[in-house]
């Protein structure tokens, strides 16, 4: 099944690529924290998912709200599962960490999100939250990649119509 993963563009994008080198830098020392059974990644990036080989938990789950990738490592043990973070499938205190990976922006209502993500935490359980400020120049910009895809997306054109060189002197 192919992904319908709009944000892919996104973290493919330079920008992007370098939000994933900064983001990967900064979680890596704290996925090393979680320990205990299982650990959630709620967020449609699946490379920066990877991440929680590092940390010491038995099952890692790998939970988005678009679609199953069809590019996930048969080698890895990471378990992929398609569901919205306000409405989790996991029993109440079943996971010993979550990680929020830019998903609480992209929620309708991320308090909900929030508190559904306090109910399938065990008792201790770490929760890391990755999201930034959309009045920085950060989220700015990432508004602007995302809102630029969504519109390529809506018109089906690969490339923005300025870009064609028919029709153009050069």
């Amino acid at each position: 099944m192919k992904s319908t993963n709009a944000n892919t563009p996104t973290w493919t994008s330079g920008f992007g690529l370098l939000l994933q080198a900064e983001e990967r830098e900064l979680l890596q020392p704290l996925l090393r924290r979680l320990h205990g059974d299982a650990v959630l990644w709620i967020g449609d990036n699946q490379t920066l998912s990877t991440c929680l080989k590092h940390c010491l938990v038995r099952q890692r789950i790998w939970a988005m709200h678009t679609g199953l990738n069809d590019a996930l490592d048969p080698n890895d043990d990471l378990a992929p599962v398609r569901t919205r973070c306000d409405s989790l499938p996991f029993a109440t205190g079943s996971l010993d960490g979550v990680v929020l990976h830019h998903s609480l922006e992209h929620s309708r209502d991320p308090r909900a999100s929030i508190r559904e993500v306090e109910r399938v935490l065990k008792p201790g359980g770490r929760l890391v939250i990755c999201t930034t400020n959309p009045l920085s120049i950060t989220g700015l910009r990432l508004l602007l990649i995302r809102r630029r895809n969504r519109v390529q997306t809506e018109k089906g054109s690969p490339e923005p119509s300025w870009r064609k060189s028919e029709g153009r002197m050069l």
